[in-house]
């Protein structure tokens, strides 16, 4: 599949302006019933994701939705208004795709302390089946080869074997696979390095002081957040999820999807709700249109689709 640099340019069809004009002016009109923020969009390309930021509340930092309310519902006296789910509307500016978190397998460099498993030397005595440190494991057992013992005579020799302790078979000792006969393992918690992140400022540990005659807790590492590992960003390109590049007057926008489910968190519970996309009447899944061109605050577009909630997912009857 070609780049989204590689696409060529098309001119935005008379019934997709349409369909953006429409969203335009419900949003512009206050025509518009808020369903939940952005949580994420699964495409043929993969998931753009709008992460949570906040755990206590499940505030994310996608753009809010909200579906299209029928104008002549709303005025009417004693009807409900009805919210058309397959006219989406995201509010706001697009902001762009967020950069998303990943947290690597390398301890956080900021918050090391030495490894409390191997005092900070890496290794430790093996723990291997049957090793213990003995640097051999069990093998196959065998007649003893014992003075005068089964493995020459064929019995236990009568006046006693230290060898076998008078049982007439012996096991065979292999080197340990897991320290390679030296007694020694890699230690697992620290994989080796003799360092450990404690996700506490400078290495610090919780512990009780005298002075203060309490236990206390030092300051939360700044660079993994406490999390103990290294923490990286990577950007969510949108090219990766570009299907096509659509101009209209001089704007250009990115066309991502094909979608097939988005996921919100509701604007009143807090719940996730799920739903999936299908091919509307002509055929077409929804897509997203975005702003092309950085550094402008300019307005994006769900167009397309039939949308279904999946009701069991989102937990309500």
């Amino acid at each position: 599949m070609p780049t989204a640099a590689q696409l060529k340019p098309s001119t935005m069809k008379p019934e997709v302006c349409v369909l953006v004009d429409m969203r335009h002016q419900a949003e512009q009109r206050g025509h518009t019933q808020p369903l939940g923020r952005l949580l994420y969009l699964t495409t043929d390309h993969g998931t753009i994701q709008f992460p949570v930021v906040n755990v206590v509340n499940g505030e994310g930092i996608g753009p809010d939705l909200a579906a299209y309310l029928v104008p002549e519902s709303a005025s009417a006296p004693g009807v409900a208004p009805v919210a058309d789910l397959n006219t989406l509307i995201v509010l706001g500016a697009w902001m762009g795709l967020p950069p998303i978190r990943h947290d690597s397998t390398i301890a956080c460099p900021k918050c090391r302390t030495d490894c409390d498993s191997c005092d900070g030397s890496g290794k430790k005595q093996c723990q291997g089946y049957g090793c213990g440190g003995r640097g051999t494991v069990d093998g196959k057992w065998r007649p003893c080869p014992g003075e005068n013992c089964s493995a020459a005579t064929g019995k236990i020799n009568a006046a006693g074997c230290d060898t076998c302790h008078n049982s007439g078979h012996v096991a065979e000792q292999n080197p340990c696979p897991m320290c390679n006969a030296t007694g020694k393992m890699t230690c697992p918690r620290c994989k080796g390095t003799g360092k450990i992140a404690t996700g506490y400022q400078g290495g610090q540990v919780p512990g009780f002081s005298k002075e203060k005659n309490r236990m206390v807790i030092p300051p939360q590492c700044a660079a993994c957040n406490g999390t103990t590992w290294y923490e990286g960003f990577a950007e969510q390109e949108v090219e990766k999820f570009t299907n096509a590049v659509l101009t209209r007057d001089r704007s250009v926008y990115a066309v991502l999807g094909p979608i097939r489910s988005f996921v919100i968190s509701d604007v009143v519970t807090r719940h996730t709700r799920i739903f999936d996309v299908t091919p509307d009447a002509m055929g077409d899944f929804m897509v997203l249109l975005v702003p092309a061109t950085k550094g402008l605050l300019r307005k994006a577009y769900l167009v397309g689709g039939v949308v279904r909630e999946k009701l069991a997912a989102a937990g309500r009857k």
